[in-house]
Order: C-alpha cells, then structure tokens, then sequence
C-alpha cells in the first residue's frame, strides 16, 4: 500500500485498513503520526489494486472531511475513543453505530 500510494517507506504509516472484497480503505500518515494523514479508498480490478481518491484528514481529533471521485462518494473524521468502544457516526441523513479497532 506505501508503494502504490507513492509515500516514502521511511516516514509513512499505514495507521488503519479495512478491505470488502475489491474495494478497500486505509488511513495513512504520509509524514508520520502527527501531521495530516490521508484517507485513501482503493478498487481492485484485473488483480492490480488502483487508488479511486484520496482527500487529507486534520492530525487532531473533531477534524472532517468529504470528497467523491470515480463513481463514490466518501466522508471521514477523527475523534478520541478507546479500542474496542462503540461510536455513533453522523453524516447528512445517516447515522452509523461503529466498534472502534484496537489501534
């Protein structure tokens, strides 16, 4: 994911990644934990793992995001919670109750 991404292995991290079948999401820090990180959402097609879009996070918690690019719409934010704690997640008409990771 570092190399297709185009990050430097030396300063990036991949911080969370979630695959369905061919599509996939990850949370980079691009520059290391701390500065802004990158939500990217990825398709696999003909085997060959391709970027649909990224957009840039804020590094401190409250901070959002959207975008859309090649046929999807996407939405991201931060926020403190401990592994494994539920959270409700808002965006326009829809909520969306999650099980934070235990990263």
């Amino acid at each position: 994911m570092i190399a297709r991404g185009g990050w430097h292995p030396a300063y990036a991290l991949v911080l969370a990644l979630a695959i369905d079948e061919d599509v996939a999401v990850a949370l980079v820090a691009g520059n290391g934990v701390g500065y802004e990180m990158e939500l990217e959402m990825w398709r696999c097609a003909d085997d060959e793992w391709r970027s649909m879009f990224s957009f840039g996070l804020p590094p401190r918690p409250g901070g959002h995001a959207s975008g859309s690019g090649d046929g999807a719409t996407f939405a991201g934010g931060l926020g403190d919670s401990g592994p494994g704690q539920r959270v409700l997640v808002a965006y326009e008409d829809d909520i969306v109750e999650l099980t934070t990771n235990e990263n």
